[in-house]
């Protein structure tokens, strides 16, 4: 009972925190007069994040080093100030890099913005992963600011009018079951533990712990032949992969994308993405299997 207390609480204070965040931007586009400023500040917060400056052909290798080493996210900063939630818009700071931008000040490619703003509109578990976050998803968070931008009689920074061409929750509750199963069986097998030692001795639960494990293991033997199973390796940018919407973690897009290794994650953090890979389109934080 404690433990369910602490996790409705932990959800109802992330509510909090992301509603807060909405109306301090309310706040700042009221203040200013200019909602759309502060949207182009978010998404150059993002590039800031990830400082994705790409190099000219004439640049040497001692440059190269030099820009390997400024791509390295640093998010704890930035995330300790409250201002963004790196991991809820990584898709648009990668998205936003092109080509033709200098620098975190280069100028956003909208087209390709909206599209990787698909994803975190119309898919369910955006608003999934979102529950956890303390922010809300940068693409939300630029659609009210739209939004009173057009209230406000000034131009928008970013108009998405986009229809959704179809419902993809029917996809998310067959995901959804595979993903939860095995914390769902620790969760279960647990509960058997504890209960069943006002009664016994630990030793007689053995059966129990026995059965937790292999329901566990066939769990996720399920949910891996599910992501693993065939498909072609078709060849794709990182900014078409980023505009896929039908994408879960049990539906990942399988795809070949060609670039160059630029960077490493935050070095020595377990959790960190292992790799960072540039095409002509843009960036992509890699975890190693």
């Amino acid at each position: 009972m404690v433990f369910l207390l602490y996790l409705l609480s932990k959800y109802i204070v992330l509510w909090f925190s992301r509603t807060r965040e909405y109306h301090a931007d309310r706040f700042a586009g009221e203040v200013t007069g200019k909602p759309g400023d502060l949207s182009s500040a978010l998404v150059k917060i993002a590039y800031g994040l990830v400082e994705a400056r790409p190099l000219s052909e004439d640049e040497g290798e001692e440059e190269d080093e030099e820009e390997d080493a400024k791509v390295r996210p640093d998010f704890g900063a930035v995330g300790a100030l409250g201002i963004f939630d790196s991991s809820a818009a990584l898709s648009i700071a990668v998205t936003g890099f092109t080509g033709r931008n200098e620098g975190v000040g280069g100028e956003v490619n909208k087209e390709a913005l909206r599209g990787a703003m698909r994803w975190d509109l119309w898919n369910p578990w955006a608003k999934w992963y979102e529950l956890s976050s303390t922010h809300p998803l940068v693409a939300n968070r630029l659609r009210h600011l739209s939004n009173q931008a057009v209230h406000l009689g000034v131009p928008p920074y970013i108009t998405f009018d986009e229809r959704k061409p179809e419902s993809y929750w029917n996809e998310f509750f067959i995901d959804l079951p595979f993903v939860m199963a095995p914390l769902l069986i620790v969760i279960g097998t647990i509960i058997s533990l504890l209960a069943g030692l006002r009664t016994v001795e630990l030793g007689e639960l053995t059966p129990v712990i026995a059965v937790g494990l292999i329901l566990f293991g066939v769990a996720r033997l399920v949910e891996n032949l599910f992501i693993s199973r065939g498909g072609h390796y078709a060849p794709m940018s990182v900014s078409a992969l980023l505009k896929k919407v039908k994408v879960s973690p049990l539906r990942p897009v399988r795809c070949e994308v060609r670039g160059k290794i630029i960077g490493r994650g935050v070095p020595g953090l377990i959790i960190s993405e292992d790799l960072i890979l540039r095409d002509e389109t843009g960036i992509i934080f890699l975890d190693h299997d």
